[in-house]
């Protein structure tokens, strides 16, 4: 029988779970250093295998929209990476990275949302590579506002959605910030990544 999601053992979700420790960690380093040092600490990942409505619960966010910025990811892990930032905490990354800025709609804050984005979700994906020793391309992000039930509904829309997946989440926060990155590998590259980790799906 085909490896998948559900026939994991724990000891697998473990492993998962510890890479997006390590990749969000990375991510929140990254992210501190862009913000002058204001300290900014990652919680402890959650995993879950994918089923309708897995994003939103894992994200706990309700059913208000957030920014999301999502990566297409290449290589030997194909998926995406998500960083999600809850619309009521945008306004203040805003204003560290911004100049003071707190408006939401301006082309000059999505494109500094972006390029944060950006630099966390590299920082993260390095994080992994170093950890499994697999190559990990990412595109560049997109910013689009949406709930969690959109999100759901964009992960059905993709082919891998029928093969069995499982995401990892994250959070992270600092004093007036949070937010959550979110992998969720296809299943043929959760398996490597398995494999890489030596717990062969």
């Amino acid at each position: 029988m085909r490896a998948s999601a559900a026939t994991w053992s724990e000891l697998q979700f473990d492993a998962l779970r510890e890479l997006g420790n390590v990749g969000t960690g990375r991510a929140a380093g990254a992210l501190s250093k862009l913000l002058a040092g204001l300290r900014v600490v990652s919680e402890l990942p959650r995993s879950a295998a994918m089923q309708p409505g897995t994003l939103a619960s894992l994200l706990d966010a309700g059913a208000e929209p957030s920014w999301v910025a999502r990566f297409e990811l290449g290589g030997s892990v194909t998926g995406e990476l998500l960083v999600v930032v809850p619309t009521v905490a945008l306004g203040d990354l805003l204003a560290d990275l911004v100049s003071g800025s707190r408006s939401l709609e301006s082309a000059t804050a999505l494109s500094a949302l972006a390029e944060a984005a950006n630099i966390m979700g590299s920082a993260y994906l390095d994080g992994a590579a170093s950890l499994t020793g697999l190559s990990i391309l990412p595109s560049p992000p997109v910013v689009e506002r949406q709930t969690p039930q959109q999100l759901d509904d964009a992960w059905w829309q993709r082919p891998e959605a029928e093969r069995g997946a499982v995401a990892i989440a994250t959070s992270f926060s600092g004093r007036r910030l949070r937010g959550t990155l979110v992998l969720v590998p296809s299943l043929a590259a959760t398996s490597a990544l398995l494999a890489a980790m030596r717990l062969s799906a």
